[in-house]
């Protein structure tokens, strides 16, 4: 089956106001009238932004409530609605966490380097993941560049990022007058950006010329205010929901039909049989590291772990030394995949021998669900070159 290609309308942004746009929704009745007339133009999915009373970007959780409400009184649930964190150098990640649990949305995007900065504590949005994932949050995670996607394979192998393919945002262009180029678009696909579930944003006139181009790749769009205020003739767009069209024409030579809004929320937009495959051959990767032992396949039980870790040992793969109860999040989410997000640990403080040397004890019960095996016992200290692991 021709799998669907699904487009997003994301009608004002953070920064835009009405002096770029007449038409730019601020309110939420206005954004409520721009939802219906994309709905009808053919997208999935609106991407929403609220506005302060000085018309300035705010994560405002009542504001967005009134947002949300406004757009589902027009609409009904013919439109996924997704929120936006964006941090627009105001919010600190847990600002932007805050608001995520405040509303519990159907949908919001997160932007990989505001909700992870480089070289902070990553635990606070693991523990956001594992919950959103609980939830039933269609999460959508924004990147900038196509060096990102490698960073979130690096997460997810981690367990700090729920197992791919993920849904992922590729972006393109600043606010700038070139806009998106070919090259940001070529850098994505050349990364092998298939392997998600993505959907492209382009900054600029040409917005719709690159929708067309990620249609043919497999992707879907998100277009609208927020990033291009055109038409692929030059013109000024009246609405968002012209551009909407354009984009619906523009695309409809890929033979894909049009996605609705329970398409996405089914996840059957994308075909995501490539990047299951290359996310088996990374657990296959990792598992080199932990035993040899690869866990693909999952049945509907639990599996326990007890693991034994000297604060120095090296369980990491690359040979990085990290912190106890770290490797043994490394550790262990190396293991068993999709369980690692559900990882819970506790320290028992005794003290047992292991191969010569004394070891701290960590274990861990893993709430696995679908796994294969009914139990898991991975054995490592200080003294030991690789980590010993037995299943049963």
């Amino acid at each position: 089956m021709t799998k669907p290609f699904a487009i997003a309308v994301a009608p004002n942004g953070a920064r835009r106001t009405k002096a770029d746009h007449p038409r730019l929704p601020m309110t939420a009745s206005e954004i409520a009238r721009d939802a219906a007339e994309a709905l009808e133009a053919g997208a999935a999915m609106i991407h929403l932004h609220v506005r302060d009373t000085n018309g300035a970007h705010t994560l405002d959780a009542d504001l967005y409530r009134e947002a949300v409400a406004a757009v589902k009184e027009t609409v009904g649930d013919r439109l996924v609605i997704q929120i936006t964190t964006e941090a627009v150098g105001r919010y600190t990640p847990q600002e932007q966490i805050a608001v995520i649990d405040a509303l519990t949305p159907e949908s919001v995007s997160i932007a990989l380097r505001e909700i992870l900065p480089e070289g902070q504590d990553e635990r606070e949005a693991a523990a956001l993941f594992e919950r959103i994932e609980k939830a039933g949050t269609l999460y959508q995670i924004i990147i900038y560049e196509a060096a990102e996607l490698a960073r979130l394979d690096q997460l997810a192998a981690r367990g700090i990022l729920p197992e791919g393919p993920l849904a992922v945002l590729a972006v393109a262009g600043r606010y700038t007058e070139q806009g998106a180029t070919d090259a940001e678009l070529n850098a994505y696909i050349a990364a092998n950006i298939s392997r998600h579930q993505w959907m492209m944003c382009a900054f600029g006139p040409q917005e719709t010329q690159f929708m067309i181009r990620a249609a043919h790749a497999g992707g879907n769009a998100r277009v609208g205010f927020e990033n291009n205020l055109w038409l692929p003739d030059g013109s000024i767009a009246p609405s968002n929901a012209a551009i909407v069209a354009a984009t619906a024409a523009g695309c409809a030579a890929s033979g894909r039909p049009l996605a609705s809004a329970d398409d996405l929320r089914s996840g059957c937009q994308p075909d995501a049989s490539e990047g299951l495959e290359s996310q088996r051959r990374q657990r296959t990767d990792n598992a080199r590291h932990v035993g040899d032992v690869v866990v693909d396949e999952l049945a509907d039980i639990d599996a326990v772990l007890d693991v034994d870790l000297h604060q120095e040992v090296v369980v990491a793969a690359g040979g990085v030394k990290l912190r106890r109860d770290l490797a043994l999040e490394q550790f262990v989410g190396d293991l068993v995949g999709p369980a690692r997000r559900n990882l819970k640990l506790h320290e028992n403080r005794s003290h047992q021998t292991c191969s010569g040397k004394n070891c701290s004890v960590l274990s861990a019960r893993v709430d696995v669900r679908r796994h294969p095996i009914s139990s898991v016992r991975v054995s490592a200290c200080s003294g030991s070159a690789r980590p010993s692991t037995t299943l049963k």
